[in-house]
Order: C-alpha cells, then structure tokens, then sequence
C-alpha cells in the first residue's frame, strides 16, 4: 500500500529513465477509492502513526472486530463507501492473514483478528456478489502451514463457488 498510495519509503524507476506509473509515485490509492476492510487494529504491526495517517486522511478503516460481528453488513458498508465515490471497478484484495490463525492457520504470520473462515467468507461473498468487482487476490498463504492442502482446498472451493455464482448470475 506504501507503493500505491505514493507514501515516503515507495521505490522509484526514476533514475533508470522509465516511467512506470506505479513506480513514478503516482497516487492510485486514496480514501475515495480504497476501503481498509478487515484490519485488525490492536495488532503491534498497526503503528499509531499508520492509524493516524488512514484517519487524517479519511479512509474507510474497517475493523477485523466489525467484520467479525456483522460481516455481510460491513461489506456492504465498503460497498456503499466505493459506489458512493463513483468506484467503477473494485479489486478485491484478500490476505489470508485477515482469518485468525486459531481456527484457520494458513497465513504465513499469525494475526488473531477474531474472525473465522467462514465469517470471512460471508464478508467476501457480499464483495464478491457486486457487479463493479473486477478482479480478486490472494496473499499470504503459506502451503508449509498446510502440508495436507486441506484449508487451502476449503478456500480455493469457496472461491470457485463465488464466482461460479457471479456467472450464472445468481444471488448470493
């Protein structure tokens, strides 16, 4: 995010002549267009001057706590976020890290959010379900943590049924 938000510490192509519009440091990320969903606030990698950057610049922070509580509501609330700011097309970006490691320890780094796998995908089924998602990814699986495939196969059929449910244009 550092990268796509254009923040202090984002590498550059300058010096080689290029323009590459990631690494020219040009903002794609910003609080219309980007919804923090899932976060796990409390967490030592949240640093407080992180916090205060997404709040000082108004971005739509929603919190792992939340997603646990009421995960369709949330989604729907990152969704009326975007929509309202005219976001045409939405990436999804999942990183496994956002399921607590008690029930699901696929993530490379444990992050106790306190949201279970099948919260979660409550959460990404709502995401999932709107017309403007384009496209989705997938980060910090650790197959070492899975040696018998068994929770990367529960999430690999989750998402094949979400978007078998987008083609044949049911609802979810």
């Amino acid at each position: 995010m550092t990268q796509l938000m254009a923040r202090p510490g984002a590498i550059s192509d300058e010096s080689e002549g290029t323009r590459d519009p990631v690494l020219a440091r040009e903002k794609l990320c910003d609080s219309n267009n980007t919804v923090f969903f899932g976060t796990n606030l409390p967490h030592p990698g949240n640093k407080p001057k992180h916090l205060a950057y997404l709040n000082d610049e108004h971005f739509k922070v929603i919190s792992s706590r939340a997603v646990a509580n009421h995960p369709e509501g949330r989604a729907n609330e990152a969704l009326e976020h975007l929509e309202q700011n005219k976001v045409e097309a939405i990436w999804v970006h999942l990183d496994v890290d956002s399921i607590d490691p008690g029930e699901f320890p696929l993530a490379n780094v444990p992050n106790f959010t306190g949201v279970a796998f099948q919260t979660m995908m409550q959460a990404l089924t709502v995401l999932m379900a709107s017309t403007n998602v384009v496209g989705l990814s997938i980060a910090e699986v650790n197959p070492d943590h899975d040696p018998d495939l068994a929770m990367t196969t529960m999430l690999t059929k989750e998402i094949v049924s979400m978007f078998a449910r987008r083609e044949l244009g049911h609802s979810f």
